[in-house]
């Protein structure tokens, strides 16, 4: 970062390996944010893929210079991809979904709206919903589910332990 330049509130690393197939999906969604990309990183790890996968991810970081960034690597795993990808993050919240995952366009809306209510935060967890492969249909059904009873609520886990989400993809750390 030089002198002059801010740090993005969010950072997106993502680890990408033979996604190529959903990926456009994943695009579209980040691009479709409703939350300014100006306030957003995102750093994908092409994970030694062997289809279209890291193409894809050059041409879009042409296309988003300055939010975008592609690094990549010998085939070494979602968790290696993961590591390189924050070591070079720079937002102050830093979240790791999967290339797969579609993100609704307020994701990051309503993630900065309760960060900005509640500052003491230091982790957020998001409900989790299925798009059915081949249908399209949407099933809040994810095991997870359960930890979402009440909208947008802030957890001490110290008090309530149970509550820890402990997925990654659907996560936001300081």
């Amino acid at each position: 970062m030089t002198g002059g330049e801010r740090a993005p509130r969010f950072s997106i690393v993502t680890a990408a390996y033979n996604v190529g197939r959903y990926l456009q999906d994943f695009i579209d969604s980040i691009e479709a944010q409703t939350h300014g990309l100006d306030d957003i990183e995102v750093v994908m790890v092409d994970d030694g893929s062997t289809d279209d996968t890291l193409v894809m991810l050059e041409q879009w970081a042409e296309r988003r210079p300055g939010v975008v960034r592609v690094l990549t690597q010998a085939n070494a795993g979602q968790g290696a991809a993961r590591n390189l990808g924050l070591q070079h993050a720079r937002g102050e919240w830093i979240t790791l979904p999967d290339p797969d995952d579609i993100l609704e366009a307020e994701y990051f809306a309503r993630v900065a709206s309760f960060l900005d209510r509640n500052p003491e935060t230091a982790m957020v967890a998001t409900n989790r919903i299925f798009l059915m492969e081949g249908s399209g249909e949407i099933v809040d059904s994810h095991p997870l589910r359960r930890m979402f009873a009440a909208d947008d609520q802030l957890v001490d886990l110290d008090q309530f332990p149970d509550f820890f989400h402990g997925s990654a993809p659907a996560s936001f750390v300081r």
